[in-house]
């Protein structure tokens, strides 16, 4: 009885003396390494910036279907036009909002923001809801206006009047089937443009840009 404890109690401490030695072979707990997420910083956005016509790149410039084209200088209708349009103004979501589509008609009126630009014998069209942008060269004569250049009806010439009052214009159509039945006709002369001071107060995503920099 005696030879068993003892051989019990040399088992014991041999097991003590073991398990010692693996606890300062492992040290103290640490914590696991903290993860952190790397987060690309985002581009900047910046807008472009055109104080004449030939700072545009070539691809946003009007083709030059017919010339000669007008000369690169300002005219008396020149400014940044917006118009803000609602579900109810157009007939309600049913009828207004822009839907997925290969070839949607060009000038096709749909809700939200709507800028018109003119600049030194380019307009610039841009539905923001939709993404339609539309492009082309203009003559002012006295209240006359002639667009034309436009690719969605390369060779048709459109006429209009035009009359501004403080910061309102107004566009009325005298002759322009551009395009499918008149379609830029409605999209221009349905409602009241506003003038916007682009330079004092910046407009999101205004496309192409800040052109002519004048309240």
């Amino acid at each position: 009885m005696t030879r068993n404890r003892a051989r019990y109690g040399v088992a014991g401490a041999s097991l003590l003396v073991a398990t010692i030695v693996v606890l300062a072979n492992l040290g103290a707990p640490t914590a696991p390494p903290t993860v952190t997420a790397s987060v690309a910083p985002s581009p900047a956005v910046g807008t472009l910036k055109a104080d004449t016509l030939e700072d545009l790149p070539a691809a946003l410039r009007p083709y030059p279907y017919s010339s000669p084209t007008p000369a690169a200088v300002r005219t008396e209708i020149d400014g940044t036009y917006m118009s803000i349009l609602t579900l109810e103004d157009l007939g309600g979501a049913t009828n207004a909002l822009p839907f997925p589509c290969r070839r949607c008609l060009p000038y096709a009126r749909d809700p939200g923001v709507v800028t018109l630009i003119f600049f030194q014998g380019a307009f610039f069209v841009d539905h923001q809801m939709s993404g339609f942008h539309g492009v082309g060269n203009y003559e002012v004569d006295g209240n006359r206006l002639t667009l034309f250049n436009d690719p969605n009806c390369s060779r048709l010439r459109g006429t209009y009047t035009w009359h501004r009052e403080g910061a309102s214009l107004t566009l009325k159509a005298l002759d322009d089937s551009c395009a499918y039945q008149g379609e830029r006709a409605k999209d221009l002369t349905s409602d009241v443009w506003t003038k916007i001071p682009i330079c004092r107060r910046e407009v999101q995503h205004l496309w192409p840009g800040i052109l002519g920099c004048e309240g």
